[in-house]
């Protein structure tokens, strides 16, 4: 088996092309290739060693698909659609693991983006065609015929679930609005975030619908008519992320007022606010100004004992009283949650030179 140590200038320099192919797909709407997709899948059944070709349920959206799969058998814990699987996508990827070095590893990963099947998150089709087509990877037996049929299965259609009687499988959406950035972005882990401020972000024929702001899975009223939002929906929200977007979308003005907020302590964009969020508790809160997004806000549970802003601040950033020392103490820095602070130094100023 031939060996690839890394990957040389052409190949580098077709990356972003395959990358973007490669998202292209992903992203596909409309009307499923039907009839290549059952021709891949029984190809794929075939490989896992399952001859009797099953039978292929269409179905208009993923919700269908689940709820009619969980009334037919537990797709999802056949040992024969693990099987099927095993066969079609972890033969070919580990093989190409063990064929290329981890320098050809790192480069591609960092590249790949996209949605569903396709985007290369760990070992995913548009990683093994890569090495396949671009490097000339060789492979020994059938392991590319089995590659070549998956990729062909997620070329073709939206999600599928293979059961050793039947498979069902999803029409592709009709629509994916996303939040586009530049290239860095667009090309790195969680890009093409889904987002529309007017509607679903994405929907199938039947209706279903995903409703997502920024990339964070919302629902149609926090899009559509967050002036609604009541004091108890927001405060039985126990997803943080879901909550910040509640926030952005409602004001924090108006949740502040929402939850007859007390000012215990201001310190320039930061305040510590005493709220009762609903279970009769009146605890403080930090109330901070995003950096990197200007009127943003983001509200944040800390200890019940703190008084000061200044104490919320050590308390986030793990600084003791002890530890802090404006004249002589190091520097350190902050880039959104990640806090960055110099091996061996016991004493910190008591603010963060921010990065973003």
């Amino acid at each position: 088996m031939k060996r690839i140590e890394d990957l040389t200038v052409e190949q580098q320099g077709r990356m972003e092309g395959w990358a973007d192919r490669w998202i292209a797909i992903g992203l596909r709407t409309g009307p499923a290739d039907r009839t290549t997709f059952e021709r891949a899948v029984r190809q794929c059944y075939a490989f896992a060693g399952i001859w009797s070709a099953p039978r292929v349920i269409w179905c208009p959206s993923p919700l269908v698909a689940v709820l009619a799969g969980s009334i037919a058998a537990s797709i999802a814990c056949s040992r024969k659609g693990e099987a099927v699987r095993e066969a079609v996508d972890q033969a070919v990827n580990q093989a190409v693991r063990g064929a290329v070095g981890g320098a050809v590893h790192e480069k591609w990963f960092h590249y790949m983006g996209g949605q569903f099947w396709v985007s290369g998150f760990y070992w995913g089709p548009a990683y093994t065609s890569f090495f396949r087509e671009v490097c000339r990877l060789e492979l020994p037996n059938d392991l590319w015929a089995r590659g070549r049929a998956y990729e062909e299965t997620v070329q073709s259609a939206c999600w599928w679930w293979p059961h050793e009687q039947f498979v069902m499988v999803s029409e592709r959406p009709l629509t994916i609005k996303r939040e586009l950035g530049n290239v860095s972005v667009t090309r790195g882990w969680g890009s093409h975030r889904l987002h529309c401020a007017d509607g679903p972000a994405m929907i199938w024929p039947d209706g279903f619908a995903i409703w997502s702001w920024h990339g964070v899975r919302v629902t149609e009223q926090i899009v559509l008519r967050p002036e609604t939002i009541t004091r108890d929906e927001f405060a039985k929200e126990t997803n943080a992320q879901v909550r910040q977007v509640m926030v952005e979308r409602i004001g924090i003005e108006r949740v502040c007022q929402m939850f007859q907020s007390q000012c215990l302590d201001k310190r320039g964009e930061y305040e510590l606010l005493a709220l009762d969020l609903g279970d009769g508790r009146i605890r403080p809160y930090l109330k901070m100004l995003n950096p990197s997004m200007p009127g943003i806000y983001h509200v944040e549970g800390v200890l019940p004992t703190i008084k000061t802003v200044q104490e919320a601040l050590n308390w986030r950033v793990g600084l003791t009283p002890d530890q802090i020392d404006d004249i002589y103490g190091a520097d350190w820095y902050e880039q959104g949650d990640v806090i960055l602070k110099p091996k061996g130094a016991k004493t910190f100023k008591s603010s963060p030179t921010i990065l973003t």
